[in-house]
């Protein structure tokens, strides 16, 4: 078992990876990580899930290659494993974890630090896996693929708790749930591009607790390919009260990745969580039916409202909810309305 060591985050944004490299903490084919990483963040109108170098978490995660990195990232420890023998680990304080183990775990190097938040492990077969630290506490596992050669098919073993269990879903994402089928944390829907910006197919496969993603890249594609699954556990970055009778969430971008139905239920969930650890007085508002109501519409409607964000219409990554609005559960309203009844 290989120690681990406490580092702290700061929460700026990251706009371009460039202001993030340290030269000492580079390694020495990080450029050759990095330029794969800028071209798919290049790409014009992909989806937030490919945005592989926005809001990358501004930690240092090695300081002794004999060390696993332990960071907290908001609500979230988030391990980094030195070699890929251990466990990559996200575990939040909503209570929920997930431990995973990456590709080629006896055959990988082990890990070099690209840049704050960023560490690649050189598979030695054409490909590396390129963690990526966000600051919502979740983690882009990338994987860059370097020609042909390299292999098609890259397998996450889960170390999933008694009756948890893996699951596809519709939009193609996968989510983690728990034997009473609450949430317990999820993958967004696979996706890798060429360094033309091409798409290659691919997509996500389940046996047991293992998850494998099979990248369908051949001699027709321009390398690197690029392509990741994203984990993450956390719905909610943080929550305030503007006034005693309204509540702004502020979700994570993780929340635009899941199913409306998990949204709904599991958002809501940890929602009461984290205000429940804030005092029963908020929790009792909270409880109040029109604050589920809107929860609820926002849930159905985020599709709509992550869009917004993307393509520049809206930036606002928080989910108002107002106590002096009358309950509503007519669907029809929600849509109307946009929430706002």
């Amino acid at each position: 078992m290989n120690r681990t060591k406490k580092f702290l985050v700061s929460a700026a944004a990251l706009g371009f990876v460039a202001a993030t490299i340290s030269p000492a903490a580079a390694a020495d084919d990080g450029p050759d990580v990095l330029d794969a990483l800028q071209t798919v963040d290049a790409i014009q109108g992909k989806p937030a899930t490919m945005d592989v170098l926005s809001e990358v978490a501004q930690v240092s995660a090695f300081d002794d290659a004999n060390l696993n990195a332990t960071t907290e990232v908001g609500d979230v420890t988030v391990t980094v494993p030195s070699s890929t023998a251990d466990d990559l680990g996200l575990k939040s304080t909503s209570g929920r974890s997930v431990q995973v183990s990456l590709p080629f775990p006896d055959t990988a190097a082990p890990a070099e630090e690209v840049a704050d938040g960023i560490v690649e492990y050189d598979n030695e077969n054409g490909s590396s896996t390129v963690p990526i630290l966000k600051e919502d506490g979740s983690v882009q596992v990338t994987t860059i693929i370097d020609g042909p050669s390299a292999p098609s098919t890259y397998a996450y073993e889960f170390d999933l708790a008694d009756g948890q269990y893996l699951e596809l879903q519709d939009n193609g994402s996968v989510a983690i749930f728990n034997a009473d089928r609450s949430f317990g944390g999820g993958i967004a829907a696979a996706w890798a591009t060429d360094a033309a910006g091409a798409s290659v197919q691919t997509s996500y496969s389940i046996s047991g607790s293992t998850l494998t993603q099979t990248v369908l890249h051949s001699e027709q594609d321009s390398y690197p390919v690029v392509a990741d699954p994203w984990l993450g556990v956390d719905l909610i970055s943080y929550h305030r009260w503007p006034t005693t009778q309204s509540i702004s969430v502020h979700v994570t971008p993780w929340m635009g990745t899941v199913s409306s139905g998990v949204a709904g239920s599991a958002g809501w969930d940890e929602l009461k969580t984290k205000v429940r650890a804030g005092g029963v007085g908020r929790y009792n508002e909270l409880m109040r039916t029109t604050y589920y109501d809107q929860w609820s519409c926002h849930s159905v409607g985020k599709v709509a409202i992550f869009a917004g964000q993307v393509t520049g219409m809206d930036k606002n990554s928080s989910w108002d909810l107002e106590g002096t609005r009358a309950p509503n559960g007519n669907f029809a309203t929600w849509v109307s309305r946009r929430c706002n009844w």
